[in-house]
């Protein structure tokens, strides 16, 4: 991560030794003492919490919001791999552009562009909350233009 950035697998096998970390706590104080129903029920409700948190913190946007941070200390910005990480990544990027070099603002600013040409004419059923938080970043960007529908 010091070296090249965090990425999505760098992001979720991270979680998931945090997740296992836990697990062998949970372990420890549960059914090595005789609660293996405990260590059961609190596996399944720690797993889901896991999909939930997964869901609600936009890993896409951490991951590039940590690697603009490691702008701002003069260390390299992969913006080809930014822009693969899909709509969620969007409005981290917009609000990112200025602290980006010329060359990675200019090759984002072009990739966005083009993105943001097919979710203007994208119709009410490829609708998603993502596309919809990338149209609406996008829109402050690049200006009106698109359907109510995606940019709502």
């Amino acid at each position: 991560v010091e070296a090249y950035g965090l990425t999505q697998l760098r992001f979720y096998s991270t979680a998931f030794m945090v997740w296992i970390g836990f697990s062998l706590v949970w372990f420890a104080t549960t059914a090595l003492w005789g609660y293996a129903k405990r260590f059961m029920v609190g596996m399944v409700v720690s797993g889901m919490l896991l999909v939930l948190v997964f869901h609600a913190v936009n890993p896409t946007g951490i991951i590039v919001s940590w690697n603009l941070d490691r702008v701002d200390e003069g260390k390299h910005f992969d913006a080809g791999y930014a822009l693969s990480l899909g709509a969620d990544a969007v409005p981290e990027l917009v609000a990112g552009l200025d602290r980006m070099g010329k060359k990675d603002a200019a090759m984002v600013r072009d990739a966005l562009e083009r993105r943001w040409a097919r979710l203007r004419d994208a119709d009410w059923r490829t609708w998603n909350w993502s596309r919809a938080r990338a149209a609406r970043a996008l829109e402050g960007l690049f200006g009106e233009g698109g359907p109510a529908t995606v940019a709502q």
